[in-house]
């Protein structure tokens, strides 16, 4: 008889318990209905679902996070783990100004410009990178001489080239040739296979980012010189900038003295910046590059037929399209929630491109 009793106590207890995980469930299930609806009641406040046709599929199907998530929070050069950085490129400058460009595949990345002698480290967001307004100013040669010349294994020579702007260099002597593919307002370029006591005649060309060009020629004779020191960096400077007119990026580098450097790239995506946007509930979690489009939008990466990060041209008139930076993005001709058009585009497509272009792009 006890036995039935505890037995009976038993399967009651187990009843209350199971009821009460099922309360529980159904309480917890009630409460994701409402945070659901809260979400979605705090999107559509400021992107209201019913004067629209067209819907970008994130946004109905309430995966904000897919593109307002922020995806870097490195801030300054203090937080850069030089362990995590990707390098891709190294080399040493001497002095001045100097351009480094990047590759295309790295121009959506976040950037570490290092320089180990100073422990200086560089963060480099291109979402910041600022438009270059180029200054047509004449090229000037101001400088050409021999900066060391010594017998090793052959007889070498150094010539070193000042100029008033960053330039790429190519110098010809007889049959000997050499060029820096980088932009620089000092070279150091060194000639190896010279003859003893022979005079060498050279052409120094020149050339600027633009395309502009300058030759100048001299002379010299090896004779041994001795190489002076490399005065070293104790001040640098760098800035990332945008080529006005199209969208290749480069670092822009300012030194008093040699330096060895190295570029490189942060896993994950750059820190993401605020846009034009009305909604304050996400202003400065809105990543405007089109590498965020691509994620998707695989298709288009390669098909696309519009420049993108660039600025408007200066013949174009002033638009009223959104500009990120100053820049033309995909979210200047798309709307990023919902619109009333096909392929969720602001304006109608010939009122689009009227909105930057004159009317003579369509004659």
């Amino acid at each position: 008889m006890g036995c039935q009793r505890h037995c009976q106590a038993h399967i009651q207890y187990h009843k209350a318990r199971r009821f009460e995980f099922l309360w529980k469930i159904l309480l917890l299930m009630a409460f994701s209905v409402l945070l659901s609806n809260s979400v979605k009641a705090q999107c559509e406040s400021c992107h209201p679902l019913e004067v629209a046709t067209y819907f970008h599929v994130p946004y109905e199907n309430h995966q904000c996070k897919d593109c307002h998530e922020q995806k870097s929070n490195i801030s300054n050069e203090d937080e850069v783990d030089l362990n995590k950085v990707k390098w891709f490129d190294h080399g040493q400058l001497f002095d001045g100004v100097s351009y480094i460009f990047i590759p295309r595949p790295r121009q959506d990345k976040l950037l570490v410009f290092y320089v180990p002698e100073l422990n200086k480290k560089f963060v480099l967001n291109p979402l910041n990178a600022k438009v270059l307004t180029y200054s047509y100013q004449p090229i000037l040669i101001k400088k050409v001489e021999t900066c060391g010349i010594e017998n090793g294994i052959w007889w070498e020579a150094n010539i070193c080239v000042e100029s008033n702007q960053p330039v790429e260099l190519e110098i010809s002597c007889s049959n000997l040739y050499e060029q820096k593919d980088y932009w620089s307002s000092f070279h150091q370029v060194t000639l190896a296979g010279l003859e003893k006591d022979k005079t060498y005649k050279c052409l120094v060309r020149a050339r600027t980012i633009m395309g502009q060009e300058v030759e100048r020629t001299f002379q010299f004779k090896v004779i041994k010189q001795d190489f002076p020191p490399l005065p070293k960096a104790n001040n640098v400077s760098v800035f990332l900038y945008r080529l006005e007119g199209n969208d290749n990026l480069f670092v822009s580098v300012n030194t008093d003295g040699f330096i060895d450097w190295k570029l490189g790239e942060l896993p994950g995506e750059p820190k993401l910046i605020s846009a034009q946007s009305s909604s304050k509930h996400h202003e400065g979690n809105l990543n405007v590059s089109p590498n965020l489009c691509y994620r998707c939008h695989t298709d288009h990466k390669y098909k696309i037929n519009h420049p993108m990060n660039v600025p408007l041209k200066e013949n174009m008139k002033k638009t009223d399209l959104p500009l990120y930076n100053g820049l033309i993005t995909c979210l200047s001709c798309h709307e990023p929630h919902v619109a009333k058009r096909p392929y969720l585009l602001r304006k109608e497509s010939t009122g689009l491109c009227l909105s930057c272009h004159d009317d003579h792009y369509y004659k």
